[in-house]
C-alpha cells in the first residue's frame, strides 16, 4: 500500500516539475521561482510494534539492572 502511495507522490512531483519547466521555457524572463518556498515532504507514520518498542527501551532496562547489581554487590552502602 505504501509503495503505491510513494509512486503516486513521485509521479505527482515529476509532473509538477515538468509543468514548471514548461512554464520556464515558455516565459524565461518573467518566471522567477523563489528558493525559499519549501516543498512539501510527506513522512508516513504508523503505529510502533511491540518489538520496536522493546528494542528502543531494552538498553535502558539493562542499564537499570546493571546499576541495581552494582549496588547489590556493594551491599547498598553509599559511603
Amino acid at each position: 500500500m505504501s509503495s503505491t502511495t510513494t509512486s503516486n507522490n513521485a509521479s505527482k512531483s515529476y509532473i509538477e516539475e515538468n509543468e514548471e519547466n514548461e512554464e520556464f521555457h515558455q516565459n524565461p524572463i518573467g518566471y522567477h521561482r523563489s528558493s525559499f518556498v519549501p516543498r512539501q515532504i510527506s513522512f508516513s507514520q504508523r503505529q510502533a510494534t511491540l518489538g520496536e518498542i522493546i528494542l528502543v527501551l531494552l538498553p535502558y532496562f539493562i542499564l537499570l539492572v546493571d546499576i541495581f547489581i552494582f549496588f547489590l554487590l556493594r551491599g547498598f552502602k553509599l559511603t
